[in-house]
């Protein structure tokens, strides 16, 4: 799928847009004119959600919660269970053999959606915490209605698997908002605002009960599934990632520096390098790379000679590209093309 180019902000966000479809429904209005006015192009999401900035998701729960009518958008969106709607985490969450297990899919997901979600457990021999810390408090506003999202959800978790509501109490760091009776009546359950931490208090007994969805050998496969799907995910928001899109819509960008890939993603080349740095890569790297597959990519599924091939990715003649693709494949890309079968 295609992704905007991100810019500035430099930390991104997985979006389950269908989660964020259905929650504004409920809520009385529609998500088109606030992803216009976001910024976030629908015609680059994917088939379970969208890549957009940090920035942009912290805007996007902002607008959604100032535009919803009747009920907080940050409670419904919680209920629509976020990347439920992803398959794999479905298939892990209804197969895990014990509370404590299911839970570990919220620290996977958050580094994925970008907005510093981490659950920790709190044991105690009677009550234990499932703690939810969440990241960057230069958005206060929005990181409280992500807490809210995610407690939700933690909530709407234990109560499917469970068959039954098993919360104590919900505790929140942030002080009573003003529409905190919405809380009461929304969870049913004892709430106290001002606390040390974000939390779920169940008892301690339920972690390690075997659940009645409890099929381990599904559970191991989807767990498989689900982290190969979340690194793909993670990778299509890394800096590499971005460059590799970049060079993918922009050819002409693989014979210049990082001072002119820098300057197309809106941002300093200092930063650029950082967050490459950051992801153990070099601009030259990537931009081989890219060159690698981008290479391949024409000779299996088109008709370009290695001539035309070599002057659309920037190499002086073909000699050039040949040099260069049997240094990355051992091979030249002659007999590359020979050998392989073109994709469907």
């Amino acid at each position: 799928m295609n992704h905007p180019y991100l810019s500035q902000q430099e930390l991104v966000s997985f979006v389950p847009l269908l989660s964020w479809i259905r929650a504004a429904v409920r809520c009385g209005f529609a998500i088109a004119p606030v992803l216009d006015e976001i910024g976030v192009p629908v015609t680059d999401s994917g088939a379970h959600g969208i890549v957009i900035t940090q920035e942009q998701s912290f805007r996007l729960i902002e607008t959604c919660v100032a535009r919803a009518s009747g009920e907080h958008f940050p409670f419904i969106l919680g209920e629509n269970a976020a990347l439920e709607s992803i398959p794999e985490v479905q298939a892990y969450i209804c197969s895990c053999v014990t509370l404590r297990e299911a839970v570990k899919y919220y620290n996977w997901v958050g580094q994925v959606m970008g907005n510093g979600v981490e659950l920790s457990l709190h044991e105690t021999d009677g009550y234990s915490r499932i703690q939810l810390s969440m990241g960057n408090p230069a958005y206060r506003a929005a990181s409280v209605f992500f807490t809210e999202t995610v407690i939700t959800s933690i909530v709407r978790l234990i109560s499917q698997l469970l068959g039954r509501k098993e919360v104590e109490q919900l505790t929140f760091r942030h002080a009573p908002p003003a529409y905190a009776a919405a809380y009461a009546g929304f969870f049913g359950l004892p709430v106290r605002f001002g606390q040390d931490a974000d939390a779920v208090t169940i008892r301690t007994a339920l972690l390690d009960l075997k659940l009645n969805g409890a099929l381990p050998e599904l559970q191991q496969k989807a767990r498989s599934q689900l982290l190969q799907r979340l690194s793909t995910l993670s990778a299509a928001g890394s800096m590499a990632g971005q460059l590799n899109r970049l060079f993918a819509d922009h050819p002409d960008l693989l014979t210049c520096g990082l001072d002119s890939a820098a300057a197309r993603l809106d941002m300093q080349p200092r930063t650029l390098q950082r967050r490459l740095h950051e992801e153990d890569k070099t601009f030259s790297d990537v931009q081989a790379q890219s060159r690698f597959e981008m290479s391949c990519t024409l000779l299996r599924n088109t008709n370009y000679s290695v001539d035309e091939i070599s002057e659309l990715l920037g190499f002086s003649d073909r000699r050039a590209l040949t040099r260069a693709f049997k240094r990355w494949a051992n091979t030249s890309p002659s007999h590359y093309r020979n050998s392989v079968t073109p994709a469907i």
